[in-house]
């Protein structure tokens, strides 16, 4: 079945049916999406808690993705044996780019949004980052440190 577009031309184009349902169905996703992400957005309070959040998840992930190549190029720089994929001599430099890169992108992540701060407009990533990293440093110092052994080699180099 098909849908008519277009004036009554010599050349008159068509859609398919198929294709309408699936256009209509992905306006109705959007509308759908919009409404749920508006009412979460709202939901934390502020925008500014949005944006906070927001924050904390992308510090946390660049963190997460920083620490092992922090480690790599400062204490295992010496008893690190390199894999069948590794940038040879570039590896330490673009380690440390890396690494740069990371702590540049948490601090300006942990920028406030909006000026003036006010009470309703207080950031508080630093403050929530801050607390994380400390909540992580004590526990490996008290705890983790005894059991960690660290991940167990499967691949013969």
């Amino acid at each position: 079945m098909f849908l008519l577009t277009g004036a009554q031309e010599p050349d008159v184009k068509f859609i398919n049916v198929d294709q309408a349902t699936l256009s209509y169905q992905i306006l109705i996703f959007h509308m759908w999406s919009k409404k749920v992400r508006h009412d979460f957005y709202w939901s934390l309070g502020s925008s500014v808690a949005f944006q906070a959040m927001v924050s904390i998840a992308t510090i946390g992930l660049y963190i997460a993705y920083a620490l092992p190549i922090f480690f790599r190029v400062t204490l295992a720089r010496k008893s690190f044996i390199p894999g069948p994929f590794n940038l040879g001599r570039y590896g330490i430099l673009v380690g440390w780019i890396a690494v740069l890169w990371v702590a540049t992108i948490s601090v300006l992540f942990s920028l406030p949004v909006s000026y003036p701060i006010t009470n309703e407009t207080l950031y508080y990533t630093p403050v929530a980052v801050g607390c994380l990293f400390i909540l992580v440093i004590t526990s490996w110092i008290f705890s983790a440190r005894h059991w960690f052994r660290g991940p167990i080699t499967n691949i013969d180099a």
